[in-house]
């Protein structure tokens, strides 16, 4: 495989940069090796694939980097000269920021999410790394390709990751139980001091009843009925007034009277 076979576009030549598009997989691979340039190790199909089949592949450096920057240069020139002059490049909207009201709804629910997906994030994480360590020749236990390389990394952060965020929730619900108990213990104090409070009132009535000689009236809450009236002179005219005018209203309706005594 040579370079001036690729697209211009699938090819990097910066000093220190040197890197091509696999032509097998279409993953942009580093180009390792100074007398026999190839591509390096890669895997097809991400953290689940398997080694390319373009791993491994000499690479014929058959162009120079200022033939290359030439030729990105050109193509530059062409795609800007495709573009019509009333062309209209619309700019894309702004997202809608979340209110303030819903923020802290947001980002729960986006940490719960982080959360639950921990384990299967892990786990992923795992078999891909072994996948490649069983497939890859490089690899060993003192040597690592650079994508097993990166692929340890990358379940090393899973696994930090997984192992904070299982001691905060572990922190946080040691707090909360540590919260319910003491709101349980102030309840139960309130309630031992309203108790208390009760007994002694109950305790102050029984001894002011038990100095009080024997029969004597205990005194009741609330004020007195009065049982017989005030002024009974003016009680007895208020009533003769009402029994005249009883009997002056059933001589004017004397039927009236009758249906309503039968």
């Amino acid at each position: 495989m040579s370079l001036s076979s690729l697209p211009v576009e699938q090819v990097n030549l910066h000093p220190g940069e040197e890197s091509l598009v696999c032509p097998d997989c279409s993953t942009w691979c580093p180009i390792t090796g100074l007398a026999a340039p190839k591509v390096s190790p890669h895997s097809d199909r991400g953290l689940q694939g398997q080694r390319c089949r373009g791993s491994n592949q000499i690479v014929a450096m058959d162009m120079v980097v200022e033939d290359w920057q030439r030729r990105s240069a050109e193509m530059c020139v062409d795609a800007r000269s495709r573009r019509g002059p009333g062309r209209v490049v619309r700019k894309p909207q702004a997202a809608v920021p979340t209110p303030v009201g819903r923020l802290a709804q947001v980002l729960a629910a986006q940490e719960r999410t982080v959360t639950s997906r921990l384990p299967e994030l892990l786990t992923a994480a795992h078999d891909a790394l072994a996948a490649h360590q069983r497939a890859c020749p490089t690899c060993d236990g003192r040597r690592r390709c650079p994508v097993g390389t990166d692929l340890e990394y990358r379940w090393a952060e899973v696994r930090a990751t997984a192992t904070v965020r299982g001691e905060h929730e572990e922190t946080v619900r040691r707090r909360q139980e540590q919260a319910d108990l003491a709101r349980v213990a102030g309840q139960r104090r309130e309630s031992a001091a309203r108790n208390r409070e009760l007994l002694r009132r109950a305790g102050d009535t029984e001894r002011r009843r038990s100095v009080l000689p024997v029969g004597t009236v205990l005194p009741r809450e609330g004020r007195e009925v009065p049982l017989q009236p005030r002024d009974v002179a003016a009680h007895d005219a208020r009533q003769a007034a009402l029994g005249r005018s009883y009997a002056a209203r059933a001589a004017r309706c004397p039927a009236r009277d009758e249906r309503a005594a039968g």
